[in-house]
């Protein structure tokens, strides 16, 4: 059994499981070496950033660093999406 995904011309079978995408492969690899990270680097230390100075584990550091890169990813995606919306909006209106 086979189902087809709308807009794509892609079929997937169900019966044989689930495969992750190249996305979701990078995307463990990833988390698995932060957690690594975390783990060998959890001694505290002294943080600077702008007129900021605090002490903190390093994982936390990392951790921020991280999570900051993944709201400018997410934010730029989304913007991209918009320009290729309001470019097709003004393809389609000619």
């Amino acid at each position: 059994m086979s189902f087809v995904n709308e807009g794509s011309n892609r079929a997937t079978n169900t019966s044989a499981g689930w495969r992750p995408s190249s996305r979701q492969i990078i995307g463990a690899v990833i988390g698995i070496l932060a957690l690594i990270f975390i783990a060998q680097n959890s001694k505290s230390g002294t943080i600077h950033f702008l007129l900021f100075e605090f002490t903190a584990p390093v994982w936390i550091a990392f951790l921020l660093i991280l999570a900051s890169g993944a709201v400018v990813g997410y934010v730029l995606r989304g913007v991209r999406q918009d320009r290729q919306a309001e470019k097709k909006a003004a393809r389609n209106s000619d």
